[in-house]
């Protein structure tokens, strides 16, 4: 069984051309960034204006060498070439024209410099200088309006100086039209016999052999005998297919040659065909053209050799396969249809890394950009809102008015019983959903109203009830301060009480034997006299925990007269009443 095997043929993308095209993209996305963070079309960009930097400097040396005493002339170099006389006639130079012109320069071969400016297609596909330019210039400077006055006083001098001033804005091409050029002649191919085979002429004049690549395949005559070719098919390799395999970026080219040879004496004539496998391949439903090559039937000569150039361009990436069969049209090199000469053609396009990564950096700094720009605009219309707006005054009664106060401001013909408002409070809850009673009387009163009949009945009882103490005067008296009193003693003793407790035990943990003295300053001279380290270290320990008891006690206290407080201040602005 005959085996394939694969080309090792090597193809490089043209780089230059890559570069090229990179730089034209970096550009042409500068430009774009830039007209889009300056506010203006990219033909006004700086980097884009077609002003001549030298046109104007050419200007002010001229104008300089006109404004200048003596006799002035042409340039030397530039735009006039010394005249040197003839061969034989040293005695009599040729004489120069006093005025210099256009047609003496051209008649005399003076080198003429004309300024060729850019053409507008390579300023807008290339350069990226893309809009309409809404750039206003000066007309009216008084630089300009000055040189032209002192261009208009030296006129006749500035003709003499320059007189072939530039007045080319696009592209000039000078020249002659160019010739029909004749279709060349077809060169006959080259024959090389490499050694003298002695065989009749009548089996030599039907030979049919080819070489592709490094294969040799003949057809085999009955009676025809042909060392050489023998020879040659033994030291050849032997396969009936070639593959080749593409992997080039997108929109870039790559090639691969395939050498084709006549080593018999009958002229071949050829032709492709595209092999169409019995199950497709999803890399087949193509529809697009990607594989390009020369697939019109030729001749091959007895003798000559070609190089059959496989392309593969695709715009978009992908993998791609096609198959072609090189078909013989006068000669069958085998004994049945199903061995064929068969071409493998696969392609992968892949995308340029390198430009999705300058990509992806241009976005993400873009987006960084963008980002922190929003940050400090957010953060200096804060400032600006915060520096200019005025904050409405703090009401001073809003820490000054009590729960009692508020309630004798709303219902002015009633006293203040603690007990029955927090009862109110919560039924007032009750019929609203997380409500929040305001003291109004009237409005519990509306509230109840809304219930139904049976709920009513019964919140109007409470209200009745609570309304007929409201009307009661209520005092209080010295007993609430009594009992604060009273209350913050006990709370204190006992807190006290648990010192000797708390130092007692510190002794029992670390074995120290106090004796008959139970004295806190006694004991601890004895333990520094002792041991001095181990009394740093009760001393701390005692004073860490006697300060978390203390700060229990404070939080007794103040929960035990803060609840003993009737006197409970609440927000209210009394300029909302």
């Amino acid at each position: 069984m005959e085996e394939s095997k694969i080309c090792a043929d090597d193809f490089d993308p043209d780089r230059r051309l890559i570069t090229w095209q990179r730089w034209v993209q970096n550009r042409r996305r500068e430009c774009k960034a830039l007209a889009e963070k300056l506010d203006r079309t990219p033909a006004d960009l700086v980097m884009n204006l077609i002003d001549k930097y030298r046109e104007k400097k050419e200007r002010e040396y001229v104008l300089e060498d006109a404004q200048a005493d003596g006799e002035v002339r042409s340039k030397e170099g530039l735009k006039k070439q010394e005249f040197r006389p003839l061969e034989g006639d040293d005695d009599e130079p040729r004489a120069t024209p006093s005025a210099p012109n256009a047609l003496w320069a051209h008649s005399a071969g003076c080198r003429v410099f004309e300024h060729v400016g850019v053409p507008h297609y390579i300023q807008k596909t290339e350069k990226g200088s893309m809009g309409k330019p809404c750039r206003r210039r000066c007309e009216s400077n008084e630089y300009d309006n000055y040189l032209r006055q002192r261009e208009a006083q030296f006129s006749e001098k500035i003709q003499k100086i320059d007189p072939f001033r530039p007045f080319i804005d696009s592209l000039y091409l000078k020249g002659r039209k160019p010739k029909t050029v004749a279709s060349p002649m077809l060169v006959a191919p080259t024959i090389v016999v490499d050694a003298v085979v002695d065989a009749p002429a009548h089996e030599l004049a039907a030979v049919r052999a080819i070489r592709i690549n490094n294969t040799v395949i003949s057809k085999d005559v009955p009676g025809q005998v042909l060392t050489h070719l023998n020879d040659l098919k033994s030291c050849s390799e032997t396969c009936t297919s070639w593959s080749y395999y593409f992997c080039v970026p997108v929109k870039c080219i790559g090639r691969s040659k395939l050498f084709v040879q006549n080593l018999g004496t009958v002229t071949l004539r050829y032709g492709w065909k595209k092999v169409k496998e019995s199950i497709p391949s999803i890399f087949q439903d193509r529809f697009e053209q990607v594989f390009f090559f020369n697939k019109n039937e030729d001749l091959l000569f007895p003798g000559q050799s070609r190089e059959i150039v496989f392309s593969f361009f695709s715009d978009e990436p992908g993998v791609f396969r096609e198959r072609w069969e090189l078909s013989p049209c006068n000669v069958s090199f085998f004994d049945t249809v199903y061995e064929k000469l068969v071409v493998d053609l696969h392609a992968d396009a892949v995308e340029d890394i390198d430009a999705d990564n300058e990509r992806l950096k241009a976005l993400r700094c873009d987006i960084v950009r963008d980002s922190t720009s929003r940050e400090v605009k957010s953060i200096a219309e804060d400032i600006v809102m915060r520096a200019t707006s005025s904050e409405p005054e703090v009401c001073p009664y809003r820490r000054m008015c009590s729960e009692r106060d508020i309630f004798l401001m709303k219902n002015p013909f009633c006293f203040y019983h603690q007990t029955r408002v927090e009862k109110l409070k919560e039924f007032y809850k009750e019929m609203i959903d997380d409500g929040e009673w305001d003291l109004s009387i009237c409005d519990w009163r509306r509230a109840v109203m809304k219930k139904t009949t049976k709920d009513r009945m019964r919140l109007y009882g409470i209200l009745k009830e609570s309304y007929r103490d409201f009307l009661i005067p209520w005092h209080e008296d010295d007993g609430v301060a009594h009992e604060k009193m009273t209350y913050v003693k006990s709370l204190l003793r006992r807190s006290f009480d648990t010192f000797n407790e708390e130092f007692v035990s510190l002794l029992y943990t670390f074995g120290v034997d106090f004796g008959e003295e139970f004295s806190a300053p006694a004991v601890f001279a004895k333990l520094k006299l002792r041991n001095p380290p181990q009394a740093v270290t009760i001393h701390s320990i005692f004073y860490m925990s006697m300060r978390e008891r203390l700060c229990r006690a404070v939080e007794a206290v103040a929960g035990v007269v803060q609840s003993l407080d009737s006197h409970r201040v609440m927000d209210f602005d009394i300029c909302t009443c």
